[in-house]
């Protein structure tokens, strides 16, 4: 008899988020499409409080918490809404404290946290977000030898803003997750990247150095306000364009395709 998995994509952002396009719906029905069991909500500094199953598709509750030097840490099943700027040690305490799992999003996203952070730091956290389908596969192996090194848990997820992204990256387990076993689980889970995004991971980077030169040419750093709304503004639409080719990307994972 052929063995059960399931699949979980767990970081994905609904348009709570203020750089999030998708609703919550339209990512439940591509995760539908592509044979995903559950995602996990995780907008920006905003708890997710909605039902925990629409249309089939179990939905973890959490938060992405802005945290430390420009940090972000996923928060998954916590009760309230945690207090965003804190150090990281302030911000994985206070998840804790709510009985809920505390991961570092993309650790090397924005500098070599690996040098600039004590290993006690790191101790804080259940784990790290090895398989962020945004990251380079260099970064992805970096910091999961890191959680070898270190035996810290490893999480996958798409870090979606909009639905064509939903399932890109996930985490395989053998049972279902729910907040009693969601360690235990994560633990046997196998880490999984298509490699259908790397046109969008490419094209994302790319994209990226062209807001920074915008910004530079601009001095649009001079004000923050002009600074953030401008850059979603961008950042927005250029979603909604990679959108169209995104969502044409058919894969099921329960088909195994």
């Amino acid at each position: 008899m052929k063995r059960r998995y399931y699949f979980y994509d767990l970081h994905c952002h609904t348009n709570a988020s203020s750089c999030g396009v998708g609703s919550l719906q339209s990512l439940v029905k591509m995760a539908k499409k592509r044979g995903l069991d559950g995602i996990a909500v995780m907008d920006h500094n905003k708890l997710y409080r909605g039902p925990l199953n629409v249309e089939g598709v179990e939905i973890i509750p959490g938060s992405e918490i802005s945290a430390g030097k420009k940090d972000h840490v996923l928060a998954y099943f916590i009760e309230n809404d945690i207090e965003k700027g804190k150090s990281l040690k302030e911000t994985a305490s206070s998840i804790h404290r709510q009985g809920g799992y505390a991961f570092w999003a993309h650790p090397l996203r924005k500098e070599d946290v690996f040098k600039r952070e004590e290993e006690s730091v790191f101790r804080l956290f259940d784990g790290l977000e090895s398989g962020n389908a945004m990251g380079t596969e260099k970064e992805r192996e970096t910091v999961s030898r890191k959680c070898k090194e270190m035996s810290l848990l490893e999480t996958a997820g798409s870090d979606g803003h909009i639905e064509g992204q939903v399932g890109m990256g996930v985490m395989k387990v053998p049972e279902r997750i729910n907040k009693k076993n969601f360690l235990e689980v994560i633990e046997k889970g196998e880490v999984i990247i298509r490699r259908e995004f790397d046109f969008f991971r490419k094209s994302n980077q790319r994209w990226g150095e062209v807001i920074e030169k915008w910004k530079r040419v601009t001095k649009a750093d001079s004000s923050s306000f002009l600074e953030d709304f401008f850059t979603l503004l961008l950042i927005r639409n250029y979603l909604r364009i990679k959108n169209i080719k995104l969502r044409k990307i058919n894969f099921n994972y329960k088909k195994g395709t």
